[in-house]
């Protein structure tokens, strides 16, 4: 039940919010997600894990203009920084090809060139990314792999060879993830 956990990570997948007749289990974790922004429960979506974020709470997923694969700057939304850490602009890493609208009552956090809508936070315990601040080498690895039908040409996709990164990109985006944890995880203490 919602009493056996404190915070609910919700991560990506190939799958989209709306493909319920191919995974039919998506209308489970809808529900449990619902559920546990209700119950007031830290919750932290990644990709998918945003777009259902902004499903259950009134938003809208539907495909991107564009595929954004790859390495691609995210830029912070003025005035609505959440505690000073999203950075100015940050290089992050993107696979994904569906957005969403934000839900009501979101704060809009980060925007890419390719898709508007890459971070929101609803009050201080509900964060959505539509980015990968998690990613390591092997991560990208097993996508280039899994994932390689996704690698069709656009402005967004990037080569194989870029899709592998820089080490600066990495240890930015591990920092960057340290500070959001920290940020979602000091509500416990104060919830």
């Amino acid at each position: 039940g919602l009493d056996g956990f404190d915070a609910l990570v919700v991560m990506g997948g190939s799958m989209g919010v709306y493909d319920e007749e191919i995974y039919p289990w998506l209308k489970e974790e809808k529900s449990a997600l619902r559920l546990a922004i209700e119950a007031e429960k830290i919750v932290l979506g990644i990709c998918l894990g945003a777009q259902l974020i902004a499903s259950v709470t009134g938003g809208t997923v539907s495909r991107n203009r564009f595929k954004e694969i790859g390495w691609h700057q995210i830029r912070q939304i003025e005035e609505r920084n959440w505690d000073k850490i999203f950075p100015e602009t940050m290089t992050t890493f993107h696979w994904h090809g569906d957005t969403f609208t934000l839900p009501p009552g979101a704060k809009h956090l980060a925007a890419s060139d390719a898709c508007e809508n890459q971070a929101f936070v609803i009050g201080d315990k509900v964060l959505g990314l539509q980015f990968h601040p998690e990613v390591i080498k092997q991560t990208i690895e097993a996508l280039m792999t899994d994932c390689e039908n996704d690698l069709t040409p656009g402005p967004y996709v990037q080569s194989k060879e870029m899709l592998m990164g820089k080490a600066e990109y990495f240890s930015a985006n591990e920092d960057f993830l340290n500070q959001i944890l920290s940020k979602i995880f000091a509500q416990r203490e104060l919830g």
